[in-house]
């Protein structure tokens, strides 16, 4: 799943998840499905403008994104998981009506599915290329063997307690 969460992920999440669901109960389900407290729901659910007409999906989906960002980090991100989440997983891009433009959302989620494996690709890259430094940091067993062999051999000019001592910690090494 998404692991850095951008402007414009966040903007394909809106309008996907918008243009996804046609009725704003279903959008509400959404919300709730996807983590966003039944409270915060209903209190953006409910508001109107000063004119008495409702909010648009789109102009809802702003008005979480503000209520996440002054919440816990952790909490958007698990919300925005689970919407990009219903995106990718959705099957099925069937208009409800003539007006409704599915269209955006499935455009949306095909975004989304690139981002994720354009972020996994670069995920498995620096676990390579950290792989690859480690394997260039340690040496070989003949190396080892090697350097091993020498210490053994300087150990033979000391005197015999300090020997003795050297040895152990050549022994230890060596297993």
């Amino acid at each position: 799943m998404i692991d850095v969460f951008s402007e414009e992920i966040e903007i394909q999440i809106k309008n996907g998840i918008t243009n996804l669901y046609w009725y704003k109960g279903d959008l509400e389900k959404c919300w709730i499905k996807s983590g966003v407290e039944e409270e915060v729901t209903k209190k953006l659910f409910s508001l109107v403008k000063e004119d008495g007409t409702k909010f648009s999906k789109r102009e809802l989906m702003d008005m979480l994104y503000k209520e996440l960002k002054n919440a816990n980090h952790n909490r958007r991100l698990e919300v925005s998981r689970n919407f990009v989440r219903i995106l990718v997983e959705h099957k099925n891009f069937v208009s409800q009506e003539a007006n409704h433009k599915i269209q955006i959302a499935e455009t949306c989620a095909l975004k989304l599915r690139e981002i994720i494996e354009q972020q996994r690709k670069d995920a498995e890259s620096k676990q390579t290329n950290k792989t690859n430094k480690l394997k260039d940091k340690q040496p070989d067993y003949e190396t080892e063997l090697s350097v091993l062999e020498n210490r053994f051999y300087e150990i033979e000019g000391l005197d015999v307690q300090r020997r003795g001592y050297v040895f152990e910690k050549l022994f230890a090494d060596l297993m």
